[in-house]
């Protein structure tokens, strides 16, 4: 009877992990998808700008200069989006080939599309913090979650 309470406290252990990666998955994604809306926003705060100033050089109010700064950090803001966005997928196990740009596993060492061989990543992970353990103890039995 002991094995059997036993294998009940690893089944809820184990789902209770995964719960907790889940959601700590999750809170990653929502994090990143808030940063990219903050960048999106700058961008089309910078457009406005942009599109505000074009307005006044017409009415002759500016004389006309080079965008070519702002529209630099524009790019810039473009490549940031691009890069969280490849933050999402990572989270989900997939990626990018970098030859026809296909979704594809993170795992994957051939692009199953165009046949590109994907080149290895150096994983770091991150320190396992240590985790509290309860004990429930019925009679004799002891479940540990």
């Amino acid at each position: 009877m002991g094995d059997f309470f036993k294998k009940v406290g690893d089944g809820i252990s184990t789902t209770s992990k995964n719960i907790k990666t889940s959601v700590d998955i999750s809170r990653k994604k929502s994090a990143i998808r808030k940063h990219i809306q903050d960048i999106e926003g700058k961008i089309k705060k910078m457009k406005l700008s942009v599109g505000e100033k074009m307005y006044g050089i017409y009415k002759g109010e500016f004389e006309a200069d080079s965008f070519d700064e702002i529209f630099r950090e524009i790019d810039e803001l473009y490549i940031e989006i691009e890069i969280e966005e490849n933050k999402i997928l990572e989270l989900d196990g997939i990626k990018i080939c970098p030859k026809c740009g296909s979704k594809i596993a993170v795992d994957s060492v051939f692009c199953p599309k165009c046949g590109f061989r994907q080149e290895a990543e150096i994983v770091v992970e991150e320190p396992i913090e240590a985790e509290t353990e309860q004990v429930t103890s019925d009679d004799d039995n002891t479940i540990r979650l």
